[in-house]
């Protein structure tokens, strides 16, 4: 993965087979409104001096019910109502925004000058004859201002208002059992602030509300910026068509073509200025292609108006007026949230200037013509509400990091991000860890709809809501001795793509695998969906790779592998040719996105066993005498009530059919004492206790071992494990009243593991290892001193034991079938409690 490199991307992990694509994917939930929604199409700029004429025009929805919250429209921010704040030249408000932290309220211009948006006298926009822009300014923080001025004076220009304190200044996050949040993309919410600017049903916006709003979870995909390739940016405005989340609009023409997958109440407004009342410059307004849009203000007017007009009646509106009507039919009235998890990285942010002068910082810029709001770490860095006119905010990642921004007590996500090492001890943000930006939008008026982003973070977490990709695997060994590959999706896949994969089996390639520059891919055996977790949507996969498409050669997943979703070849994706596992259908996820590029998620760890069995060597109660003259006179330590069998596991144990099995049968012969009916059986076994200490791996043979077995019964209480990993051990002995007995405690080194398995390979190169020599497993097994602490013998009666074993991650090479492979180890915790029965008897 490309890191510390100033770009926009989530992995854009380098690809197997095609180049980084050029564009970034955020996720977005957009909720569509019905222009009849109280809180929208209120004209509020026009309603402080025509509120009265709104009346008399008798349009639906401007009745007295809409005139009795006058207030509420009278304090948007704009240039007739003189409310809100307004902006200066250089894109700064007039006043200090108290709901910021005080380290942003900094960021302020002085009062005289004014930020203007209107009607440029001269189009720099080719095929534009009616452009609009800012005004002549000096916003060089901006550069979205500075790329949409007018040059040469303007026809009009409006003050650039907006209305502060809309919303409360901390994000509210649902929580799991410890206090984190659930999904930082669905389950957040922001909360309204004060009563302005008909907000006055807020809490419905960003929620979802049966009847009242339909959801749509998309993606919002940016592109590379053509200044600086550095940046990604999306700049979509009046001139361009402006930006419509739920219309596929043809761009040569500027006509709907289609509704964009999700849920909608389809378009019901269009792109011009139509309020209702005689509006004074009706008959004169043309749009950015200088067409009159004069008698389709009419139509839609005698069609019900801003608040009443049906999809039915828009459709047939602009079928009517042909290609001025489909350029102008749109989708209106709609909130979006939109999420960024992104990384932060020192120095990308020094604020220093680079070889070419700029100074090195990461920014997120926005602007947009409604309500825009932004929050970092669930904070508010940027506060820009209400119903107005294009205007610019930003986040400077370098000023949040450098005050602990959403660290400090209080905050949303404090406890979590300190839990996470996000939040430095210098209180500054830590180097190199994941931040979460949230920005809010609403467009809540028919006539344009301008949203631009520039941006340059450093690394950022691919999209939930795009076409599916495999973000990372995990390798699980079960008991039968066959690896499960867990993947984690950045989106559900939906259900035909489950049942195609299940029924591939090698006949067609949906996963493939790169190892080194070799391409594998699965010969799929079973596919189900896991769970949802923190790092995407788990599903469960079993199979095993295939070396060419004929599958006459199969080998284990393993660690190193990275996956990629495969799709089919086509004109328009040729470099699916470049694969030779061919696919028959495109992954495609739940909300409708399908699978066009290769993204490979890495296998980050491989686990021989989630949790460890604890297996009693068996249950007798009669126990051959033991001979407790061969331990030290006194008090015994915790390293003398009791030793450690160890023994290799065999080929035949890695070659077998369910290694779980095979353990069941053999692993009381391969751990027992020495002695026996068979003495052959542990002669391949070391043993641990106090009298190996000082041997060269701190292991002896079955001559230095206190326990034996006396024709088939052990004189100590065993306790056995399979491992592939150094361990330490604890078993504490209480007797039938709960009284301490005795314990043991012993470990089992890296080293010590290292030297007895000889499965270590320096590199992490098993081709090294000879396969038919080393397993990298291990069998163990505790055995128990009968005795108590001060070396007494126990007496008959029942014993409480109590295990606690913890495994620590031992990277070294383990064989699977007939494959040595490279394990980087997990840590594992396990404990056991069992009550056994002990009578010493003398005749055996």
């Amino acid at each position: 993965m490309m890191k510390k490199v100033l770009m926009l991307a989530s992995a854009f992990t380098a690809g197997a087979f095609a180049a980084n694509s050029l564009q970034v994917s955020l996720d977005v939930v957009v909720r569509d409104f019905q222009p009849s929604h109280p809180d929208f199409e209120n004209f509020s700029e026009e309603s402080v001096k025509h509120s009265n004429e709104f009346m008399l025009w008798a349009k639906p929805g401007y009745d007295t019910d809409w005139l009795s919250r006058a207030a509420y429209h009278n304090t948007c921010g704009n240039k007739v109502s003189k409310q809100g704040v307004a902006l200066g030249k250089d894109g700064l408000p007039w006043v200090v925004n108290p709901l910021l932290p005080a380290y942003l309220q900094t960021q302020t211009t002085l009062p005289g000058s004014y930020l203007t948006y209107g009607q440029c006298k001269q189009s720099s926009i080719p095929g534009v004859e009616n452009q609009r822009g800012f005004g002549a300014n000096s916003a060089a923080q901006f550069t979205g201002v500075q790329k949409n001025t007018c040059s040469g004076g303007m026809f009009w220009e409006n003050e650039v208002y907006y209305t502060p304190g809309m919303v409360q200044p901390y994000l509210e996050f649902d929580r799991d059992s410890v206090g984190d949040p659930v999904d930082y993309l669905r389950n957040v919410h922001i909360k309204k602030g004060n009563d302005a600017c008909d907000n006055f049903y807020f809490a419905q916006w960003f929620e979802d509300i049966k009847d009242v709003n339909k959801r749509t979870e998309t993606t919002m995909d940016i592109p590379a910026a053509a200044d600086n390739p550095k940046y990604k940016e999306l700049n979509y405005n009046y001139n361009n068509g402006g930006y419509f989340p739920l219309d596929i609009i043809d761009s040569a023409s500027q006509q709907r073509i289609g509704p964009a997958p999700g849920d909608q109440w389809g378009p019901q407004s269009f792109s011009i200025f139509c309020p209702p009342y005689n509006y004074e410059y009706a008959d004169d307004q043309t749009d950015f292609l200088n067409q009159n849009t004069a008698a389709l203000c009419v139509a839609w007017n005698q069609n019900g108006g801003a608040k009443a007009l049906s999809p039915d009646a828009a459709s047939n509106i602009a079928v009517q007026y042909g290609t001025l009507g489909l350029q102008h039919l749109r989708n209106y009235n709609f909130t979006m949230m939109g999420y960024a998890n992104f990384k932060y990285y020192k120095e990308n942010n020094t604020g220093l200037p680079d070889a070419l002068g700029n100074i090195t910082q990461e920014i997120f810029e926005f602007a947009g013509d409604d309500d825009m709001w932004i929050f970092v770490d669930g904070v508010l860095a940027v506060d820009l509400g209400g119903t107005h006119l294009a205007t610019p905010g930003i986040v400077n990642i370098r000023t949040l990091a450098e005050n602990n921004h959403g660290c400090h007590p209080g905050e949303p996500l404090a406890t979590t991000l300190q839990k996470k090492g996000a939040c430095g001890a210098d209180g500054k943000w830590a180097d190199g860890q994941w931040h979460h930006l949230h920005f809010f939008y609403a467009d809540r008026q028919s006539d344009g709809s301008n949203l631009y982003i520039r941006a340059n973070l450093a690394e950022v977490a691919a999209s939930q809501f795009g076409q599916p990709r495999i973000l990372e695997a995990e390798l699980l060994k079960n008991e039968q001795g066959n690896f499960e590959t867990y993947f984690y999706s950045s989106s559900e896949l939906n259900d035909a793509s489950v049942q195609f994969m299940n029924a591939a089996n090698g006949q067609y390639f949906p996963i493939v695998v790169k190892r080194g520059k070799t391409y594998l891919a699965y010969q799929i055996t079973s596919l189900a969906y896991n769970q949802r977790t923190s790092k995407g949507y788990q599903y469960k996969l079993t199979g095993k790779l295939c070396t060419d498409p004929s599958c006459a050669v199969t080998v284990n997943p393993a660690f190193g592998d990275s996956l990629t979703y495969n799709y089919v070849e086509s004109s328009d994706h040729p470099d699916a040719a470049e694969c030779v596992f061919k696919n028959t259908f495109n992954v495609t996820s739940k909300n409708g996105k399908e699978v066009d590029t290769y993204n490979l998620g890495p296998v980050t760890t491989v686990t021989m066993s989630q949790t460890t069995t604890v297996i009693p060597a068996d249950n007798t109660i009669d126990r051959p005498p033991f001979d407790d003259k061969k331990l030290p006179s006194g008090e015994l330590s915790d390293k003398e009530t009791g030793e450690i069998v160890i023994s290799v596991l065999p080929e035949e144990y890695s070659n077998s059919d369910d290694q779980g099995a095979w353990i069941a049968e053999n692993i009381k012969k391969i751990t027992a004492a020495p002695g026996g009916s068979d003495p052959s059986s542990a002669a391949n076994s070391q043993i641990i206790n106090s009298n190996t200490k000082n041997s060269a791996t701190g292991a002896g043979s079955a001559d230095n071992a206190r326990c034996a077995t006396v024709g088939d019964v052990e004189n100590c209480v065993s306790f056995s494990f399979v491992t592939d990993q150094a361990f330490r051990v604890n078993v504490r002995v209480f007797d039938h009243l709960g009284h301490f007995v005795n314990q043991y405690n012993q470990a089992v080194s890296q080293e010590q593991f290292n030297a007895i398995t000889g499965s270590y390979a320096p590199s992490g190169e098993c081709s090294a290892l000879d396969p038919a020599t080393v397993s990298g497993s291990i069998a163990a097994s505790v055995k128990m001193y009968p005795v108590s602490k001060d070396g007494r013998k126990l007496g008959t009666g029942a014993y409480i034991y109590q295990v606690s074993l913890v495994e620590f991650p031992q990277p070294h090479c383990v064989k699977t079938g007939a494959e040595l492979q490279y394990i980087p180890g997990t840590y594992r915790r396990t404990e056991y409690k069992q009550t056994r029965g002990f009578r010493r008897i003398t005749g055996k």
